[in-house]
């Protein structure tokens, strides 16, 4: 987007990469506080809960704003400028979660959901 010469995009790109940062030092601690409870560790459980508070609202603030972010960028690029866009955001998704990232979160979260249960 910058390089289109769109620099109004900077101060949402810098709160999507706070939001970013934020999502995985708590996904980091809240996966060492559920090997924890999977270890019997008293009060482990109550240290997921606090976590699964803490993220759940940033998670949801924060797909409502990529939401909003990606409805501007529809309207300012070009439909192959789109297509590279989403290109570098999958190689992104994928250098950060690995291969198969997503699925895992996926299936950890509903092994949360349902010990929790």
């Amino acid at each position: 987007m910058l390089q289109k010469g769109h620099s109004q995009v900077i101060a949402p790109i810098t709160g999507l990469h706070a939001d970013h940062n934020r999502l995985t030092q708590l996904t980091e601690a809240l996966e060492a506080a559920w090997r924890c409870a999977q270890g019997g560790q008293p009060g482990a459980y109550e240290l997921v809960a606090s976590y699964l508070t803490d993220y759940t609202p940033l998670m949801q603030e924060h797909m409502q704003k990529e939401d909003r972010f990606y409805m501007v960028v529809e309207s300012i690029l070009a439909p192959g400028d789109q297509t590279e866009l989403a290109a570098t955001f999958d190689r992104v998704n994928a250098e950060t979660l690995g291969a198969g990232g997503h699925e895992r979160y996926c299936q950890w979260a509903s092994q949360l959901a349902h010990t929790s249960a």
